[in-house]
This record gives C-alpha cells, structure tokens and sequence, in this order.
C-alpha cells in the first residue's frame, strides 16, 4: 500500500513541465520507479530532446537529497556516469533531479544477451564508472546491476544512483571505512 501510495504521491507531485530553465520540457511517460522515487521521461517538443528526471518521495529527507545532489556533482566527467544536469524545484518545495535519459537497464540486456564479449564490454565501463568515482574519492556503497544503465547506442554503460554514495578518504588523505549497500543493507 505504500508503494502504492508513494508512486501515486510522485505523480502527483511530478510537474506537466519543467520550470526554468528547461520549461519546454513536458513530461511524457514514467521510466521507472527506485526505493526513493519515481523517474519520469520529459521531452522537448520542437526537437524531441528527452530527460530523466527523478522524483523524490515526500518522506525523503531534505539533506538525503541535498547529499545525493553532491554526490552527483562531484563524479561529473566520466562517460561512464550518468550525466546530471541539475536539481529541479517543486512549487512544494520537494527535490527533482534532472539527468539525461538512459535506454535501458544493463541487467535486461545482461540477462538477454548470452554474448560473452558484450558482457566483457560492458563489466569493462562498470569497473570505468566505479574507477572514476574512486579516483575521486568517492565511494558508491551501492554497486550492482541495477545501478547501471545503457544510453541509446545500446552499447554505452553508466553508472547511477548516488544516494548511498560517501567520501572515501578522511581530511588527513587516509582511507575511511566505508561499509553497506542500498536499502536493508545499511539497517
């Protein structure tokens, strides 16, 4: 019934367009839904340009979002990391993070294609993407399948999902202990 109740609440919440500066943007169908929000696709009517654009639950903490949103800023650069471009804000005050759009999920492919080389390929940019963030340091708690996406050339893969994500590395340059994973894993 939460789920339920959640996913309905972001719908709700998610906006018909985008505010500025990305108001052209109107929103088009749901991508998919995580343990924090709903994803929803907006495109760009005149060109077709589409974005991924996360809508939080209300529950969420502010400073859950405001870290996710540091996160993200500090792994920018990296072609095999999501590309976010930037926070949105609700009329309710709430969080939307604005991201280019994603085809596909690695695991449906992964489990799909029995192609051995492809799966080469793709683990190859999943170790790029943690690799980057590493180099960093920034740890991403949260690495799995589920946490990579394909672009649109069916063959490029990054990483996303930065709300579990933590600094490596104390002020003194030693390495933290850094331990957990996504939802249970942390309790």
């Amino acid at each position: 019934y939460r789920d339920i109740m959640s996913e309905r609440w972001a719908l709700d919440h998610a906006p018909p367009s985008l505010p500025a500066p990305r108001e052209a943007y109107a929103r088009a169908h749901k991508l998919g839904k995580g343990a924090f929000g709903v994803a929803f696709c907006y495109r760009e009517p005149l060109e077709g340009r589409e974005l991924a654009v996360k809508v939080n639950w209300q529950a969420i903490e502010h400073t859950d979002v405001v870290h996710e949103i540091e996160m993200l800023e500090r792994v920018q650069g990296s072609e095999h990391v999501i590309r976010f471009f930037s926070p949105a804000h609700r009329l309710d005050g709430g969080h939307m993070l604005v991201f280019e759009k994603a085809s596909g999920d690695v695991m449906d492919r992964w489990i799909t294609d029995p192609l051995t080389d492809l799966r080469k390929g793709f683990f190859r940019q999943m170790v790029l993407g943690v690799h980057h963030c590493h180099t960093l340091g920034i740890a991403h708690i949260d690495v799995k399948l589920d946490n990579f996406v394909l672009m649109a050339d069916d063959r490029t893969v990054k990483l996303i999902d930065f709300g579990n994500a933590r600094h490596a590395f104390t002020k003194e340059g030693l390495v933290k202990p850094v331990f957990g994973g996504g939802g249970t894993y942390n309790e």
